[in-house]
């Protein structure tokens, strides 16, 4: 039993690893060589066992002795069985019931539809690898190359999807007359679609390699382009997948018996053996990439399965809070400070006794954009030259009509909604007096052109309505952090620059972050961020307005600030 524990704990140490990613980068290895070990005490268990059946029954010896032959034409057969199952579906296709003239057209015309399949497909990966969005980057891409990217993927997979078709049409080649043209030219079309496309596959891959910002991107789900989830996720999963690879090898021992009937296709006969050729270059000279991929799949698949579980926990932990005091800044307070505010300031927000500031870095814990009330919002971006002699109204309903009707409308207490804040609930309006009602508030304003305020507060606007990221994941534009709200706001202007900062693999921007680049930049010429305001709350409505000097400062408290104060 002792081994039996051992195995299931390095098999459940290796999936918590996977899940969790600890030791990024080399958690994928770790993971493996745990899983791997986790076979040594389990074989141990089983010879132990079996010593113990042969000391208590010594009939039992022996009783396979003379069937050793019988077992290994077992096997065979088993394997015979698979692939047969795999080389020769059952499953009809159309072409079978066609007249032999019928049978000739539908050749020729899927053997032009795969030459222009083909070339489509080779466009749409050039376009994809082509684009520069494969390759790593240091920070998120934006949401510009987001929809870049999903259209570029979209052209790939629409591509790939119809020589699928093709596939399928003539899976049952086999079922023809034997070698007769007819079979070779349905071989070579059914086959070929599946080369290429093979090829393809094993080539994006490799422009993806470990970049999973790219895979967040290629696995969501698509209903402008009707893409399920995990496209990315099957190509993985599809390229060393037992049935792809006897597919694959088997085709090209079957394509050398049938080539003599194939030489009116000698060019397409030749994009077939470039492709053939091209794996096995991409495979001998990186061989742990194919060999990857799986694991990648299995990877993810153990999130998807964990990350319920992560959720769940994150939200009920978001409910925990170890007091039922109310905030030291009161509704009444936080709304006083409205008229110092513009639109573009970032508020930084701290909540003491909440269980979630165990899971976040640093003594800031929350940040909110500040737009301001339609009213403040004319004011402030009146005879912008990029409303063209409009009004905001007029601008900002044109460009996002949902966010700016709720935009106008009042909260339950009848004030405005003025603040843009992603919370459990997801992307939602706040008044300052609900947003800023907290222990300490801080206030900090971009030092950028009005222009580029007005596009950071139509930026964020396109964000309304989105749930919380329970994964913390900057690459993905469908669900969003309080500070990622901030960063893909202000993403576009070339005035301030928010580097996030890689932790377990993903790019992540906590609000302490942004208080620290104010604390370093302050003074110099290079500064962009400039002090608006500073709460610092003592008691309940026991508040002190503090300087830039304690401001800049206090990012450096510990997480329990409150214990000491």
């Amino acid at each position: 039993m002792l081994f039996l524990f051992l195995t299931g704990l390095l098999a459940a140490a290796a999936f918590g690893i996977l899940v969790t990613r600890i030791f990024y980068p080399h958690h994928r290895r770790i993971a493996l060589a745990l899983y791997l070990a986790g076979w040594v005490p389990f074989l141990i268990s089983i010879k132990q066992h079996r010593d113990m059946l042969n000391r208590a029954a010594e009939p039992l010896q022996g009783m396979l002795t003379g069937y050793e032959l019988h077992v290994v034409l077992l096997i065979a057969l088993f394997v015979a069985g698979y692939l047969i199952r795999t080389l020769l579906p059952s499953t009809a296709s159309p072409a079978e019931e066609l007249s032999d003239d019928a049978l000739s057209n539908l050749l020729d015309q899927d053997l032009r539809l795969l030459r222009y399949l083909l070339s489509r497909l080779d466009g749409a990966l050039d376009a994809l690898i082509g684009s520069g969005l494969l390759k790593p980057s240091t920070e998120p891409p934006t949401a510009e190359d987001n929809r870049e990217l999903r259209d570029l993927w979209a052209a790939y997979v629409e591509a790939s999807f119809e020589l699928d078709v093709l596939k399928y049409r003539h899976r049952s080649f086999h079922q023809l007359a034997w070698k007769s043209p007819a079979q070779a030219e349905a071989f070579l079309i059914s086959y070929g679609a599946f080369a290429v496309q093979y090829g393809a596959e094993l080539t994006l891959t490799q422009a993806v390699s470990t970049n999973d910002r790219v895979k967040t991107v290629l696995n969501e789900a698509d209903p402008t382009f009707d893409l399920p989830a995990d496209c990315y996720a099957a190509i993985q999963l599809r390229l060393l997948h037992p049935d792809t690879v006897v597919r694959l090898n088997a085709g090209r021992a079957w394509i050398k018996v049938i080539r003599t009937d194939l030489t009116r296709h000698a060019a397409l006969l030749d994009r077939v053996e470039d492709a053939l050729r091209s794996v096995d270059v991409a495979v001998s000279r990186d061989p742990l990439n194919v060999l990857r991929n799986p694991m990648h799949y299995l990877e993810k698949r153990a999130f998807d399965t964990w990350f319920p579980v992560q959720k769940e926990a994150a939200v009920q932990v978001s409910y925990v809070r170890a007091t039922s005091r109310r905030y030291f800044i009161s509704r009444q307070t936080a709304a006083g400070i409205t008229e110092r505010l513009q639109p573009g300031d970032i508020l930084f927000q701290r909540r003491e006794w909440h269980l979630t500031n165990l899971g976040i870095p640093g003594y800031w814990t929350h940040a909110a954009l500040y737009l301001g009330s339609p009213a403040d919002l004319e004011a402030h971006f009146a005879g912008l030259a990029e409303l063209q002699g409009g009004s905001v109204a007029d601008y900002l309903a044109a460009r996002r009509p949902e966010a700016w009707a709720a935009l106008q409308e009042a909260d339950s207490a009848g004030e405005p909604r003025s603040v843009i804040e992603a919370l459990r609930p997801g992307v939602v309006l706040h008044s300052v007096a609900e947003s800023c009602s907290c222990d300490s508030l801080g206030v900090l304003r971009p030092r950028i052109s009005r222009a580029d305020t007005l596009a950071a507060v139509v930026e964020a606007l396109a964000h309304l309505g989105k749930p919380y990221d329970y994964n913390f994941d900057f690459t993905s534009d469908n669900a969003l952090v309080c500070s990622e709200l901030i960063y893909k706001a202000f993403h576009a202007s070339q005035d301030i620059v928010l580097e996030p900062e890689e932790t377990n693999g993903r790019l992540l921007l906590s609000p302490n972050q942004m208080a620290i680049k104010f604390d370093n930049e302050l003074g110099g010429d290079t500064a962009q961020l400039d002090f608006v305001l500073f709460l610092d709350g003592r008691d309940i409505d026991v508040v002190e307005e503090r300087d830039a000097t304690a401001f800049r400062s206090a990012w450096q408290r510990p997480k329990w600030h409150i214990l000491f104060t």
